[in-house]
C-alpha cells in the first residue's frame, strides 16, 4: 500500500525496524525445527490392522508362519557305505539329499540344518552334505557335538 506524500513530509527519518520480525521468524524456526524432529514415522509403528485407502474395510494382518524345528541329517556307515537319514527317514542316494536340501532351502533359507554322523563315518562323506547344504542356500549349517564337546 502506497503512502500518502503528507505522511513522509510528517514524519521524514522515519524507519521499519526489522530486529523484531527477524526475532520472531527465528523463534519459529527453532520451534517447528524442535518438534518435528520428534514425529515417529508412521511406516515403523507396529499394526495389526491394514485400513484400504478407498473405503472403511479392515483386514486382518497375515498369522505369523509356526517355527520350523531344525533339519537333522544323520549319516550312517554300514557295510562300507554312507546311509542318510532325513528327519529319521531314509535316503538313499547323495543327490536326494541334495534334492530334500533344495527344497528345503526354498521354503526357508535359514532353517538350521544339523549334521550329525557316526563316528566312524568318513569326514569326506560329512563334508558332502555339508557342502550340498550351503550349495542349496542354506544359512544355518551346524555340526552335531555332545555337551562335553566330543562327537
Amino acid at each position: 500500500m502506497k503512502r500518502p506524500s503528507t505522511y513522509l513530509q510528517k514524519h521524514p527519518n522515519m524507519e521499519v525496524q526489522m530486529t523484531p520480525m527477524i526475532d520472531m521468524v527465528f523463534l519459529l524456526l527453532i520451534y517447528f525445527v524442535c518438534n518435528s524432529g520428534f514425529q515417529t514415522p508412521e511406516q515403523t509403528l507396529d499394526s495389526a490392522l491394514h485400513v484400504e485407502a478407498q473405503g472403511a474395510s479392515v483386514v486382518a494382518a497375515p498369522p505369523e508362519r509356526p517355527e520350523l524345528p531344525p533339519l537333522m541329517i544323520r549319516i550312517h556307515w554300514l557295510s562300507g557305505e554312507p546311509r542318510w537319514e532325513i528327519d529319521a527317514e531314509p535316503v538313499t542316494t547323495l543327490t536326494e539329499v541334495g534334492a530334500s536340501l533344495r527344497a528345503t532351502a526354498r521354503v526357508k533359507r535359514d532353517l538350521a540344518v544339523i549334521v550329525d554322523p557316526d563316528a566312524d563315518v568318513p569326514l569326506a562323506h560329512v563334508m558332502d552334505v555339508y557342502d550340498l547344504a550351503r550349495q542349496a542356500g542354506l544359512e544355518r549349517v551346524q555340526f552335531a557335538a555332545l555337551a562335553d564337546g566330543t562327537k
